[in-house]
Formats: C-alpha cells, sequence, structure tokens
C-alpha cells in the first residue's frame, strides 16, 4: 500500500515529467531558486494543485512543502536533501534515486497550476537562465520575479499589493 516513488513520473515525446499533486491550502508561499529553466504559473483547469517538472534530475533540486511554503531548489546537496541544518532527519530513502535518468540535454521547464481558491501571499522566484510566465491569477499576492538572464511575462495579473520584477538581460512584459 506504500507508492514506490514520491511522484508520478512519465516518459513524454522524450521529456521526462513528474507530477505531484498537492494540497494548495497547507501553503501561503511560493519561493523557487532555480536555473537554466522556464517557469509557467497560471490556474488548475481540473480543479487540483499540481506541479510538472520536465527534465529535472533527480539528485539536483529540491521540492518541499514546509512552513506553509512550497519550496523548489535548484542548489541542493545531500545535505539539503536530508534537512539536517533544519534539525530534520528527513531523508526519504534511496528508493527516489531509482527514478534517475540520464542527462538527455532536453530542455527543463517547471508548471505550476494552483487551483481556484489557492491564496498565495508571496511569490519570491529566483532563475538564473530562463524564462518566467504568470498569468490569469487575481489575488492579493506580492510577486518579485528576478532573473539574470532571460524574459518575465505577467498576463492577465490582478493584484493590490506589490511587483517586484528584475532581469540583467531580457525582456519584461506586463499586459493585461
Amino acid at each position: 500500500g506504500v507508492a514506490m516513488f514520491k511522484t508520478n513520473v512519465v516518459v513524454s515525446n522524450g521529456d521526462v515529467v513528474a507530477t505531484d499533486v498537492f494540497d494548495a491550502s497547507q501553503i501561503n508561499k511560493i519561493k523557487m531558486s532555480l536555473d537554466d529553466v522556464k517557469v509557467y504559473i497560471a490556474p488548475s483547469e481540473t480543479g487540483e494543485s499540481y506541479l510538472e517538472m520536465y527534465n529535472f534530475q533527480v539528485g539536483t533540486y529540491d521540492y518541499s512543502i514546509q512552513n506553509k511554503m512550497l519550496v523548489i531548489d535548484s542548489g541542493t546537496s545531500l545535505f539539503s536533501l536530508m534537512r539536517i541544518a533544519e534539525g530534520n532527519f528527513n531523508f526519504s530513502g534511496l528508493r527516489h534515486f531509482l527514478m534517475y535518468r540520464p542527462n538527455t540535454g532536453k530542455e527543463k521547464k517547471l508548471y505550476l497550476y494552483l487551483a481556484e481558491d489557492t491564496e498565495i501571499n508571496v511569490y519570491d522566484i529566483s532563475v538564473e537562465i530562463g524564462e518566467v510566465t504568470v498569468r490569469d491569477l487575481a489575488a492579493a499576492s506580492d510577486y518579485n520575479i528576478t532573473l539574470e538572464t532571460g524574459n518575465i511575462t505577467l498576463e492577465n495579473i490582478s493584484t493590490k499589493s506589490a511587483v517586484n520584477l528584475s532581469t540583467d538581460k531580457g525582456v519584461v512584459k506586463a499586459d493585461g
């Protein structure tokens, strides 16, 4: 009765896609610190909140929900997997590494779909190289999005809170 792996992983059109459905009522902040990835955030059409990660290698990122915060971090190590610094030994076992696939050189993409009743206070997204697109969200949320190289696109966003967008080499587009 125990799931063999933490997430559902399939190969679709040559991409390795890991999908995880989560309870969005458990989070009020989203924090991403990634490199070389396209990030896309939008409302869910299924009514569930879920995450799709394309071509991410097991052991090269940390994905967790802790302290009402969804955290996705590509600066991970064995110690961060175990969360020793936080006083937690939260290692799920080596069985998750069985899902490891060799790097195909395929583009990494992260799709985050949020259920309609999700209330996120802060989107804190930092990407070294890539793109960030956020669309069709209406809530009193702070948006703090930083890219070193890449484009930021906000489409049909409604908020009464702060919007801080920054890219060193790229284009920022706020539409609607």
